[in-house]
């Protein structure tokens, strides 16, 4: 049986995979309902629905995140206490997850031979094996009250490093591309993904903003997998898969060990000496 904040972290992480899952569907329908036959987007429906898809699961998460305070739930800012992922289940989720993202960023490497941004795909495809190998070490190290914490420190900024040359690779591809639609919405899923890895890497720093990483690996989860409807390299695709698969383990994580406030008294006595105060 799972416990209520186990429900509420399943719950949680299947309204991100679903409405991710709607996002795809909406940009799929608009990569292909809403281009011509020289594959440029037309002022159809589909190039409004797509921002407003990603607006609204913006909103969704934000809601979450707020039922979540006025439930009394919080990150403890303990980070052995926030981040507890002890188990044979939660190592070998976290190990799968690493090796999807090596494969995917061993992958890229072989693929982007001809690449107008090989180097820097090269260099991205390196970050991205290093974030791979590092993660399972780093989530088994938050169970551990000993640890390498400068070795913490770069782990921890690892996918964050990686991101940030996902972004120049991008624009380095695209800079010619007056098509803002076919690289838009990977941009700003990108700068999400920046976000809330660096909102991530504040447990290693010991800096915790309990609202703001909810939200930022909710949101950053869910517009990573809208972005699997573009076309990209194979090895990309696996990385993004890797990404969300980091981002929703925080997300159960940090849901399961949250901690609830005291409720506050709605009453309270009066025992005939509080006039002596005034």
């Amino acid at each position: 049986m799972l416990s209520k904040l186990q429900m509420r972290a399943l719950e949680t992480c299947c309204y991100i995979v679903g409405a991710g899952a709607f996002g795809v569907f909406i940009r799929w329908l608009q990569n292909v309902a809403g281009t011509n036959d020289d594959q440029l987007y037309n002022d159809s429906l589909w190039s409004f629905l797509v921002p407003l898809v990603i607006i609204i699961g913006a909103l969704v998460f934000v809601g979450m995140v707020r039922k979540l305070g006025k439930d009394r739930l919080y990150v403890d800012e303990d980070v052995c206490e926030a981040l507890k992922n002890s188990g044979r289940i939660y190592q070998a989720i976290r190990i799968a997850i690493g090796v999807i993202m090596a494969a995917g960023s061993a992958l890229l490497i072989a693929q982007c031979e001809l690449d107008n941004a090989a180097n820097l795909l090269r260099i991205l495809g390196i970050l991205g094996f290093s974030t791979g190998v590092s993660f399972p070490i780093m989530m088994k190290w938050y169970n551990q009250t000993e640890r390498r914490v400068s070795l913490m420190y770069i782990f921890a900024m690892l996918p964050v490093i990686m991101f940030c040359v996902w972004l120049i690779a991008t624009y380095k591809q695209n800079d010619i591309n007056g098509v803002v639609w076919q690289y838009g919405v990977e941009i700003v899923a990108v700068c999400a993904a920046i976000c809330a890895f660096f909102r991530a890497a504040g447990f290693s720093f010991y800096s915790v903003k309990s609202p703001r990483i909810l939200f930022s690996s909710f949101f950053g989860a869910f517009i990573l997998i809208v972005t699997l409807a573009d076309e990209r390299y194979l090895g990309q695709q696996i990385m993004i898969l890797g990404s969300v698969g980091m981002l929703l383990y925080y997300d159960w994580v940090l849901i399961v060990n949250m901690k609830q406030k005291e409720a506050p008294l709605s009453y309270q006595p009066r025992d005939g000496f509080e006039h002596l105060y005034n």
